[in-house]
């Protein structure tokens, strides 16, 4: 007769942390990441050409700044890419960062064209705001996909007013108070404040911002990392998938100019 080994117990597979969906903290961290994403819509929308405005800058550039908007129109470009490196926590905190130094430098610019008494050149304020659209795009895709892949669909439905509340509490504070302090002491202050809300955003999702579901399955091992052909796959298969439908370039074009009229008339109003 043989001898019978012992059974052999697998070693058990670390599993990721479940997801917090409820709660005080679940609403902090929804309101204070769409607070920093309708800030920097702020900027761009309200408080330049508020500012172009006060300056006595003419009705042409005013409104230029409603070109500002295909920033967020034409994100779906680079969307795909957002999600092959790093993760969706990391690009939330870069770009505020980043936007909070890009809202300083727009600050000392506007300073300088609002003290200036000869020819007001607006060609390093424009890169400036171009740089912050593209960051505040790109804030967007990862802070929607964060909120996505850290609660599920419940808990979604659930914090989808606070999401709104706070967009609409930071334009509040962009075209109001913000744009108080410009006109009223000086748009140093004004853009300065937002660059500093901005950071101050980062520095405090730096250490409170939970992790979401895919960063606690990659922690846990439980996701291998992807090779450099696997990502470039990844990226050729989003936009594939996107081209394929049916009419697709036909839907593109139709997002791009439905509301073209109101785009070019919004900031006219000021």
């Amino acid at each position: 007769m043989g001898v019978l080994s012992p059974a052999v117990t697998p070693e058990p597979q670390p599993q990721p942390e479940p997801a917090a969906t409820d709660g005080a903290a679940t609403v902090a961290w929804t309101g204070s990441t769409y607070f920093a994403e309708g800030l920097p819509w702020s900027v761009l929308h309200q408080i330049a050409s508020e500012f172009f405005t006060a300056a006595g800058l003419p009705p042409s550039q005013v409104g230029y700044t409603s070109a500002l908007h295909l920033t967020s129109s034409l994100k779906f470009l680079w969307s795909p890419v957002v999600d092959l490196f790093g993760t969706l926590r990391r690009w939330m905190i870069t770009t505020q960062a980043l936007l909070g130094m890009l809202m300083g430098v727009l600050a000392v610019l506007a300073h300088d064209l609002a003290l200036g008494t000869g020819e007001k050149d607006t060609t390093f304020i424009w890169i400036t705001l171009i740089a912050i659209g593209v960051a505040s795009a790109t804030h967007d895709i990862a802070c929607d996909g964060y909120y996505m892949d850290a609660l599920d669909k419940d808990a979604q439905a659930r914090h989808a007013g606070t999401r709104v509340a706070a967009f609409r509490l930071a334009m509040l504070v962009g075209n109001s108070g913000l744009v108080y302090l410009g006109g009223r002491h000086s748009w140093l202050l004004g853009f300065g404040l937002a660059g500093g809300l901005m950071l101050t955003l980062a520095l405090a999702h730096y250490f409170l911002l939970p992790a979401s579901a895919s960063e606690r399955t990659r922690r846990a091992g439980a996701a291998p990392e992807r090779t450099g052909a696997e990502r470039a796959e990844h990226v050729r298969a989003a936009y594939l998938s996107f081209l394929r439908q049916d009419r697709a370039l036909v839907v593109v074009l139709f997002l791009l100019t439905y509301k073209l009229g109101d785009a070019l008339m919004f900031n006219m109003s000021k």
